[in-house]
C-alpha cells in the first residue's frame, strides 16, 4: 500500500492522497506533529485543551454547524491528542470530501478561542479529568506513566492536573498555537475516491494564509529510565483491583518495535496469547487480561493490565510474572510463532481495506518515522524478527531493572512489599 500522491507545498504543508479505495466512504485527518509532552510545565494540558476549542466554532463555522455539517450526512468528526500528535479528523462519503476538508482546515486555521468557551471547556476538561480518574484501569495507566518517567513530561497525563487547567489562560493557548501549528508541522492526509491533484488545489488555496518560515521544531525533555522495581498502590472502594505492569521499551524507530510487537501478540493481544490462557481459561483469576505497546520518538512501554478480585492479586502476580520470564528462559515454537506473525499481518491487511485505519496508518507513520512503510516492508521486517531474536529482546526487557506496578482498587498498602519480593523470587533483581 502506497499513497497516490504525496507533496510538500510551498510554505511546508505536506500532504498525503490515496485514491486506491473504491469504497464509496472517505477519511480525511488534519495532523499537527505536537503533542502533550512538548508543553511547558506550567501549561500542563494546554495542547488537549486546545484540541478541545478547536471544535467550538471558527471562521466559517459555528460550533453546531461543525457538527451538523458533517453528522448531518451521516459522517463522524472527531480529534484526540497524544503525547507527540494532535489530530482531527472526519469519516464521511465521498460527494462530501471537500466540505469535510474546509471544516477541518478552517477549525485548524481560523478557530474562535472565545473567552466564554475557553471557561465552559475549562469545565468539561476538568470532568473529563475526574472521570479517567474514576476509571481503574485509566488510573492504573496513569500512575505506571509516574513509575516509569517519573516529573518528566510522558510522567504526567496528557489533560494535565486540575490546578495546571485551572490555570491555563488564554494566552497560554494562544501562544501554544502560534509556535506548534505551523506550517511545517501541519500534515493533511486524504483517504478517498477522490482525484488527487484536486485535493492538492483545494488544500493549498485553504492553507495559503499559512505564510512560509523556518521550523523550530519544538523540544521535549528526554524521558530518564528509572531503575529497579516499584510497586504504588493506589486504594479506592472498588469490587476489583486493576493491575498495570509496566518494563521500558525502545523508540519508534528502532528496529526492535516488530519485535516489541510480535510479543504482544504472542503474551496478550488476543485470546489464543499466552496470559489469556493462564490467567483466565486455566485459572479463571480475571474476566480480562491484556499486554499494549506505546512507542515514543526516544522510548517506549511494554505493558500488562488485568482486574481481579483482591484476594487473587499475589497469585496472580507469580502467574504473570512466571510467563514473562518463561518469555526469556526458552525460545517461542516455531508453530505459535508463525501464527503471531500471520496475526499481526493479517489485522494490517484487513486494516488496510478500511478508508479511516489507512488514513490514521498514514498520518501517523509519517509524522512518527517520516515515511509511509507498504504492506511488503512491514512483511519483511516481521519475518525478518527470529525466535530467538524474541528470547534476547525478552530478557532485557523483563527484568528487575526495569519492572514497574500500579494498582488501583480494593488493596491494601502492604500489597506493595509483598510484589516486590515475589518479583525477587522470581529473578527480576536490578
Amino acid at each position: 500500500m502506497l499513497p497516490i500522491l504525496q507533496e510538500t507545498l510551498a510554505n511546508g504543508v505536506r500532504i498525503v492522497c490515496d485514491a486506491g479505495l473504491k469504497q464509496e466512504s472517505s477519511a480525511i485527518g488534519v495532523w499537527i506533529d505536537t503533542g502533550a509532552r512538548y508543553e511547558q510545565r506550567k501549561a500542563k494540558g494546554v495542547a488537549h485543551f486546545a484540541e478541545h476549542l478547536l471544535f467550538k466554532g471558527s471562521k466559517h463555522y459555528t460550533y453546531r454547524a461543525l457538527k451538523r455539517e458533517i453528522e448531518g450526512r451521516g459522517g463522524m468528526l472527531n480529534g484526540f491528542t497524544s503525547q507527540e500528535i494532535t489530530c482531527y479528523y472526519a469519516k464521511v462519503l465521498n460527494t462530501h470530501v471537500f466540505l469535510t476538508l474546509d471544516i477541518l482546515l478552517d477549525m485548524v486555521l481560523s478557530p474562535l478561542l472565545l473567552a466564554r468557551d475557553i471557561e465552559k471547556e475549562r469545565k468539561v476538561i476538568l470532568e473529563e479529568i475526574k472521570m479517567q480518574n474514576d476509571l481503574p484501569q485509566s488510573r492504573s495507566e496513569m500512575l505506571l506513566d509516574e513509575l516509569l518517567w517519573g516529573e518528566a513530561p510522558l510522567g504526567c497525563d496528557i489533560s494535565g492536573t486540575e490546578g495546571t487547567v485551572k490555570a491555563i489562560t488564554r494566552t497560554d493557548i494562544v501562544s501554544f498555537l502560534k509556535r506548534h501549528y505551523t506550517a511545517p508541522r501541519l500534515l493533511i492526509t486524504v483517504c478517498a475516491k477522490t482525484a488527487p491533484r484536486q485535493i492538492r488545489r483545494f488544500v493549498e488555496d485553504k492553507c495559503r494564509v499559512l505564510a512560509r518560515k523556518r521550523d523550530h521544531a519544538p523540544a521535549f525533555e528526554l524521558s530518564p529510565v528509572r531503575t529497579g522495581v516499584q510497586v504504588k498502590v493506589e486504594k479506592k472502594d472498588l469490587f476489583q483491583t486493576h493491575c498495570t505492569f509496566g518494563f521500558n521499551a525502545c523508540g519508534r524507530k528502532d528496529p526492535l518495535v516488530w519485535a516489541f510487537k510480535l510479543m504482544h501478540v504472542i503474551l496478550g493481544a488476543n485470546m489464543s496469547s499466552r496470559l489469556f490462557e493462564r490467567v483466565r481459561e486455566e485459572r479463571a483469576l480475571a474476566y480480562d487480561i491484556a499486554t499494549a505497546c506505546r512507542f515514543y520518538h526516544d522510548c517506549g512501554c511494554f505493558s500488562v493490565h488485568t482486574g481481579l478480585a483482591p484476594e487473587h492479586v499475589l497469585r496472580t502476580v507469580k502467574v504473570i510474572l512466571k510467563e514473562l520470564a518463561r518469555m526469556r528462559q526458552s525460545p517461542v515454537g516455531r508453530k505459535e510463532f508463525q501464527r503471531a506473525q500471520d496475526f499481526v499481518l493479517g489485522q494490517m491487511v484487513m486494516a488496510f481495506e478500511r478508508p479511516m485505519e489507512r488514513m490514521l496508518y498514514i498520518g501517523e507513520s509519517l509524522l512518527g518515522l517520516g515515511a509511509i512503510p507498504s504492506l511488503g516492508e512491514v512483511e519483511e521486517e516481521i519475518r525478518g524478527v527470529s525466535p530467538r531474536m524474541l528470547q534476547r529482546l525478552a530478557a532485557r526487557v523483563f527484568s528487575g531493572k526495569t519492572l514497574k506496578v500500579a494498582l488501583v482498587g480494593n488493596a491494601e498498602p502492604a500489597l506493595a512489599p509483598a510484589i516486590v519480593h515475589e518479583a525477587q523470587r522470581a529473578g527480576y533483581h536490578a
